[in-house]
């Protein structure tokens, strides 16, 4: 019983990631098609798929203590992104 339970299981595991992978496909197209937004990484940083001004997004920092505007023609590198802690 419990190597059928744990089989099952796995099998809806499988199953539930592979359809994810298709939606967050699905709603990349729904992306400008804009450098910022073809990379994940900056992608993740973006507020809003909409230009504040023209040729700018909003991006929030990865703290939240501040937001600003970014280029729409420009990504992210992940070794210019700091992390600070409290320690």
């Amino acid at each position: 019983m419990r190597k059928t339970a744990f089989f099952l299981l796995c099998i809806l595991l499988l199953i539930g990631g592979c359809s994810n992978k298709e939606n967050v496909k699905s709603n990349e197209d729904n992306f400008p098609k804009t450098e910022a937004f073809r990379d994940p990484f900056t992608r993740d940083f973006i507020v809003s798929p909409k230009e504040i001004e023209d040729g700018f997004y909003l991006v929030k920092s990865g703290t939240d203590g501040f937001t600003m505007l970014f280029p729409v023609n420009i990504r992210m590198e992940k070794a210019s992104v700091f992390h600070l802690s409290n320690s």
